[in-house]
């Protein structure tokens, strides 16, 4: 092969080369970069979608407890709650029974009365103080518990001092009593 033809070829593969490096970087390398970008950002929003799909669920979940709770507390109120003008006096008395049922001595009882803040409710604070045993006051925990009033019972304190015998204890009882409160009481 002469020189010339050597040179024709060695010239026409650099062209072509040089033909072939020219639509690579025309044409192929900019289509596969876009490519590579297309499908970084597909997985980008199948991921944003995911998290948008969880927080979706999310809402759902606490639209249906806000409802629950909503149906729950209101079906409290007007199933468990007593209305306003309720007496006082029968659930005192029960109070009073059910200790006595269980072997309680019950002392002098104290009162108080209050709305209950953003509810419609008004709270009865009851003190009351007793002497008996722990099965004695455990008993009428669980009698208050079934209750047709809903009374709580806030705090247990122990008096010392007394004239107890073994196994006997001094307490006082703070029990809540709560009943629909009435309009004025309501609107404080």
């Amino acid at each position: 092969m002469s020189a010339f033809t050597r040179r024709f070829v060695f010239w026409a593969a650099a062209l072509l080369a040089a033909a072939n490096l020219a639509v690579y970087l025309a044409y192929t390398l900019p289509r596969s970069l876009q490519k590579r970008n297309v499908a970084s950002r597909v997985d980008q929003l199948r991921v944003e979608l995911t998290d948008q799909r969880t927080r979706v669920a999310d809402l759902r979940a606490r639209t249906e407890a806000i409802v629950a709770n909503r149906k729950e507390s209101h079906a409290f109120l007007e199933d468990r709650v007593k209305g306003p003008g309720t007496s006082l006096v029968p659930l005192l008395a029960e109070v009073e029974s059910l200790a006595k049922q269980q072997g309680l001595k019950v002392g002098n009882q104290g009162f108080s009365r209050e709305g209950v803040k953003g509810l419609p409710l008004e709270r009865f604070a009851i003190t009351m103080p007793v002497t008996g045993t722990y099965d004695q006051v455990a008993g009428l925990v669980q009698q208050l518990e079934r209750s047709t009033y809903f009374v709580t019972l806030d705090q247990i304190g122990a008096r010392t001092g007394g004239n107890v015998g073994e196994g006997t204890v001094e307490l006082d009882l703070s029990f809540s009593a709560y009943f629909k409160a009435a309009p004025e009481v309501a609107t404080r």
